[in-house]
C-alpha cells in the first residue's frame, strides 16, 4: 500500500491514476474525501486527514509500505508553503518513521535552498533537511515547475484580471515539466543499493544522488520506489511512480 498526499492536485492525481493502472494499492490522504472521490473515482482508498494536524495522520499511515508527498501550499487558495511544504511534511515524516513506513518520497522543487528569496524554495529545502535526518529510506525529487500548475498560477490571473505575477526578471526562460512525466529520466536508474537519493529533474536531466545506509544494513526486499528503467515504446513515458518490485 502506498499513501499519497496531494493526491487531488495536478501531479498527485496523475500519480494515483498511474499507480492504480499498475494494480498497486493506493491510499489518498485528503481534507475533503467527497471531493477526492469525485476527482479520483472509486478505485483508490480515501482517508480523511490534515497534514497540519499530526494527530490525524497515524490512521492514514498505518499499514503502508511507502508514501509520496506530492502536496504544496503554494499558489492561489493554498495554505502557504510554511504550513504545508515544511510543517505539514515535517508531521508526515515524523509519523512515517514512528509507524515504520519503509520509504518516504518527497517531491521538492528545483533550486530549493535555505537562502532562496522565495518562501516555497526555503520551505521545501527545510523539509528536505528534516527528511535527511531520519532513518527511514527516502527519495527526494526536485522537478522544475509543473506545466499545468504554472499555467494556472500565471495564466489564470491574465484571463480574469489582465495582470499576473512575474517570477524572475520577466525575460528569463522557465524550464517546465509535464505532470505526467516528472521524471524525464528515461536512461537514468536508481540502483537498488542506493536507498537514499535525491535527483534534480529538468530538461537537462541533470541527476544527483547521495547518501546510503551503512553497508551492514541490507535492503529489506520491499518495493523499491523509483528504480528507473528504459521506457522506450511506453506511450505514457517515464513517470513519477516508476516502481520496481524486488525479491522478498
Amino acid at each position: 500500500m502506498i499513501l499519497v498526499t496531494g493526491g487531488t492536485g495536478h501531479l498527485g492525481a496523475e500519480l494515483v491514476a498511474q499507480l492504480l493502472d499498475r494494480e498497486i494499492p493506493v491510499r489518498v490522504l485528503t481534507r475533503s474525501p467527497e471531493r477526492a472521490r469525485r476527482l479520483l473515482g472509486e478505485r483508490p482508498e480515501i482517508v480523511h486527514g490534515d497534514v497540519r494536524d499530526p494527530r490525524s495522520l497515524p490512521p492514514a499511515q498505518s499499514g503502508v509500505d511507502g508514501m509520496v508527498s506530492a502536496m504544496t501550499g503554494f499558489g492561489p487558495g493554498g495554505d502557504g508553503p510554511r504550513a504545508v511544504d515544511y510543517v505539514g511534511n515535517l508531521h508526515l515524516i515524523r509519523v512515517a518513521e514512528a509507524q515504520g513506513v519503509h520509504r518516504f518520497v518527497l517531491v521538492s522543487v528545483h533550486g530549493a535552498a535555505a537562502d532562496h528569496p522565495m518562501e516555497l524554495m526555503r520551505m521545501k529545502h527545510a523539509a528536505e533537511d528534516a527528511l535527511r535526518r531520519m532513518w527511514l529510506d527516502w527519495v527526494i525529487l526536485r522537478p522544475t515547475p509543473l506545466m499545468r500548475l504554472w499555467v494556472k498560477i500565471v495564466g489564470d490571473p491574465i484571463v480574469e484580471h489582465r495582470t499576473t505575477s512575474v517570477f524572475g526578471r520577466g525575460d528569463n526562460s522557465i524550464n517546465l515539466v509535464a505532470e505526467a512525466d516528472p521524471g524525464g529520466l528515461r536512461h537514468q536508474r536508481y540502483e537498488p543499493g542506493c536507498r537514499r537519493a535525491a535527483k534534480q529533474i529538468s530538461a537537462s536531466q541533470a541527476p544527483w544522488c547521495g547518501g546510503r545506509h551503512p553497508p551492514a544494513v541490507r535492503p529489506n526486499g520491499r518495493e523499491q520506489f523509483f528504480q528507473r528503467t528504459n521506457t522506450r515504446g511506453n506511450p505514457r513515458g517515464t513517470t513519477l511512480y516508476r516502481i520496481a518490485r524486488t525479491a522478498g
